[in-house]
């Protein structure tokens, strides 16, 4: 298990399809969650003094998304969309 901090929500859609919602907070969650890309983006060091902002402002971009998909080496459609994307994404973190 590991502890993360939430400083703003977000929501984390998994390899099942389905979607975890965190809250602002500190979470217990597995390893593996704790170390999901998506999660990393939105979290910060749980023993700074002050949250730190999502430097992105929030969900990624489609171009942000295509750009991660291209960097892993990724065959994918500029036509798929968001949700495909961060899904093809994070199954190929994972393997």
């Amino acid at each position: 298990m590991a502890k993360i901090y939430v400083p703003s929500p977000f929501a984390l859609t998994l390899d099942d399809h389905t979607t975890r919602q965190f809250a602002a907070g500190f979470h217990d969650v597995d390893d593996a969650i704790a170390n999901h890309w998506w999660v990393k983006v939105h979290t910060a060091d749980p023993d700074a003094s002050e949250p730190v902002e999502d430097p992105a402002g929030g969900e990624p971009t489609k171009d942000d998304l295509l750009a991660k998909a291209k960097e892993l080496g990724l065959a994918v459609d500029g036509r798929w969309s968001v949700e495909r994307l961060a899904t093809a994404i994070a199954e190929a973190e994972v393997q």
